[in-house]
């Protein structure tokens, strides 16, 4: 085996090494990929979720208002006598 025969086998063994190195080195770039695009995902579906559920949180919490001022009519005497006498009127009306 001379010289030259000896550096063209030692630079197939490089080219071999540099590409297996490469590989590995791609299948790490690919995994941190797919992990980055699966917390975009996640992330985009999370904000959905939060904007809906505040939306049904102001619902509620207008319905909350509506009921409470009611349960306010209700305590309130006078708002009582009024609308039982009505009730009265409209039963003899018929």
């Amino acid at each position: 085996m001379d010289n030259s025969q000896a550096v063209a086998v030692l630079s197939n063994r490089r080219k071999k090494r540099a590409m297996f190195i490469i590989g590995v080195f791609a299948i790490f770039v690919i995994i941190f990929a797919v992990q980055i695009i699966r917390a975009k995902v996640n992330y985009a579906d999370v904000n959905v979720q939060i904007s809906r559920q505040e939306k049904k949180y102001h619902q509620q919490k207008t319905t909350n208002k509506v009921l409470n001022a009611k349960v306010a009519q209700l305590n309130d005497k006078s708002y009582v006598e009024k609308n039982h006498s009505r009730s009265l009127l409209l039963h003899q009306a018929w």
